[in-house]
């Protein structure tokens, strides 16, 4: 490095402190004067090198430039980096500039410069170097429609998907389309049965050769022609599209999924039909020969249903045309839709399909109530606790 030196290589500090000053005069450059000092042979090099400094050897007195110099930058680069982490975890709200933009090119830290309190007071909503583009003004329709959406997707403070209508609403609706039918009556006499099941969440079993229900759906009408003839018809309906499964540690019935292909709808006639309208006033009309099975092939007039699925029973009543023709005593009705007839629907005879019975209480409640059970209310068969309850 260059320095004041005299020719014999060992100044003094008085010789190289004279020197060094009358440099300065020299040059017309005051030694208080915060320019850095110019070497004798006016070398850009040497001015690079050479700094005035003040505070070491006295005013006014040179240095080793290589080792301040290292110093000072490794203090510079400390400083820059303190300085770089406070604005990552510090940073304040930085407005729009208007020479750059959100995303574009240009110097990052020329968009992410510090900001004194006095500029903008910093806001701890506000993000890092991220300046948000200002809102849009939403119009009336769009704020009422915004406001309904989100109403519709969350419900209690969670997020549900927006519920789909159900494609089996219309076959839970009773229906008509004959003006002498809509004063006809029906009532289920067995009902006070159908709700002590609803309330435990009613199960039908269901085999591949066929299996009677129970309860099973019984009823009586009133208000009917007596000089006309008339069919009673039950057939059974999905009830929505959803596959159930039961939860043993809830003891309920939760969905499970989405339903499989339902089979086609069958009819089942009465065996008794038809009726005229004076048996039709004085009996019960009940469907306890209905089977229920899981066999699509089946060719014996089974109800066909999907286990861990949900039904409603439907009871029709046709009234048939003095003009029917029917071969035998039987008559032929493969489509409601083509006769005089009204559908009646209870509610309360909703059930879940099963091969297997999957609460106990259900269980329980049909050992009781179906006379046919008479084996399985033997005491042998019983726990001690059950015996204990019976």
């Amino acid at each position: 490095m260059l320095a004041y030196r005299s020719p014999s290589n060992s100044p003094s500090s008085v010789t190289i402190k004279s020197e060094f000053l009358a440099n300065y005069k020299h040059r017309g450059v005051s030694p208080q004067s915060s320019s850095p000092p110019i070497s004798p042979g006016g070398s850009d090099h040497s001015d690079h090198h050479n700094h005035y400094r003040g505070d070491i050897g006295g005013p006014g007195l040179p240095h080793n430039h290589h080792q301040s110099s290292q110093h000072n930058h490794h203090r510079q680069h400390r400083q820059q980096q303190q300085q770089h982490h406070h604005n990552r975890n510090h940073h304040p709200y930085r407005p729009p500039s208007s020479t750059s933009s959100v995303g574009g090119g240009g110097d990052r830290e020329s968009r992410c410069s510090t900001t004194t309190p006095a500029d903008r007071p910093p806001s701890a909503d506000s993000p890092g170097c991220r300046t948000p583009s200002p809102p849009a003004t939403p119009t009336a329709g769009a704020a009422n429609n915004s406001q309904t959406s989100h109403n519709s997707h969350k419900k209690n403070g969670k997020i549900s998907a927006k519920s789909e209508p159900n494609p089996c609403a219309e076959l839970l609706k009773g229906k008509c389309n004959c003006p002498e039918l809509e004063r006809v009556e029906c009532r289920l006499e067995n009902k006070d049965l159908w709700d002590r099941f609803h309330e435990l969440g009613t199960e039908m079993i269901i085999t591949k050769t066929g299996r009677r229900m129970f309860p099973t759906v019984r009823c009586s009408f009133a208000g009917i022609e007596l000089d006309a003839r008339y069919v009673a018809l039950m057939d059974i309906v999905p009830v929505d599209v959803k596959r159930y499964r039961y939860a043993y540690h809830r003891s309920s019935w939760l969905v499970a999924g989405k339903a499989d292909a339902p089979a086609p709808i069958r009819l089942y006639m009465h065996p008794d039909a038809p009726f005229t309208g004076e048996q039709l006033r004085k009996q019960v009309v009940s469907f306890e020969k209905t089977k229920l099975t899981n066999n699509e092939m089946d060719k014996s007039g089974h109800i066909v249903l999907n286990s861990m699925h949900k039904y409603q029973p439907r009871v029709h009543l046709v009234k048939l045309r003095p003009d029917y023709h029917y071969n035998g005593n039987t008559p032929v009705i493969s489509n409601i839709e083509y006769q005089q007839y009204r559908t009646y629907v209870f509610p309360e005879t909703q059930f879940i399909a099963v091969t297997a019975y999957q609460n106990q209480l259900i269980t329980k409640l049909k050992i009781d109530s179906n006379p046919f059970a008479k084996g399985f209310r033997d005491s042998s068969r019983l726990t001690d606790l059950e015996r204990y309850e019976m």
